[in-house]
C-alpha cells in the first residue's frame, strides 16, 4: 500500500496553525509565533505561543465516530484509480500565550491575534477551519525575574475544524484482498 498516495491534500490542525503562524510573520507583527514547548526553541520576547488544551470529536453535526465518506473521484495523478474523500470534525480548545516586556505591547499583540483570527477566517476555512469562537481571556500576569519583568496575556479560542483524508480506493481493495488470503 502506498501511504503517500493516501494522504494527498490532507487537511489537519498542523496545517492551519502553520498558516496562522505564517500570517503573523507576513503581516509584520513583532515576535515569534510557535507551539508551546517547542524543543530547541529559544524564546525571545515578544512571543506568541499556543497549546491545545483539549481536542474533542465533534459528533453534533454528523453523529459518526468514524471518518465519513464525502464521495469518490478519479485520482488526479494516477489514471484508472480513484480517491475517496473522508472527513471527521473536531473542536480544539487552544490557549494562546502572549509574552512581552511591556503590558501595552502584550495587549496590542493580543488584539493583533484576535484581528487575524477574524480577518483571515476565510483563509483558515480553506484549510478545514469551520468556525472560530472566542472563549475567554484569562487573568493577566506579570513575571518578575531579577530586574526583568514579562507581561503575560492568555486567551482561549475554540476551533471547529474538519480533518480531510484522501484514500486511494485501489490500495484499500488490495489490502483487503491480501488480508483475506
Amino acid at each position: 500500500m502506498n501511504q503517500q498516495r493516501n494522504d494527498i491534500l490532507a487537511l489537519d490542525m498542523n496545517a492551519w496553525m502553520e498558516t496562522l503562524r505564517s500570517l503573523w510573520m507576513k503581516l509584520g507583527y513583532p515576535g515569534e509565533f510557535f507551539i508551546s514547548g517547542a524543543i530547541g526553541k529559544e524564546k525571545a520576547l515578544p512571543a506568541v505561543t499556543y497549546r491545545t488544551l483539549e481536542r474533542i470529536r465533534d459528533t453534533a453535526l454528523d453523529g459518526e465516530k468514524k471518518y465519513r465518506s464525502e464521495g469518490t473521484f478519479p485520482h488526479p495523478q494516477l489514471p484508472g484509480e480513484f480517491i475517496e474523500q473522508r472527513s471527521k470534525q473536531f473542536i480544539a480548545r487552544i490557549e494562546f500565550r502572549i509574552e512581552s516586556r511591556s503590558a501595552t505591547q502584550a495587549e496590542q499583540l493580543m488584539e493583533n491575534l484576535e484581528n487575524i483570527l477574524e480577518d483571515y477566517a476565510d483563509v483558515l476555512g480553506k484549510q478545514g477551519v469551520m468556525h472560530i469562537k472566542f472563549v475567554k481571556e484569562l487573568e493577566s500576569e506579570v513575571m518578575r525575574e531579577g530586574a526583568d519583568s514579562t507581561a503575560i496575556r492568555k486567551v482561549i479560542f475554540d476551533f471547529r475544524y474538519k480533518v480531510v483524508r484522501h484514500v486511494n480506493v485501489s490500495d484499500i481493495e488490495a489490502a483487503y484482498v491480501s488480508a483475506r488470503v
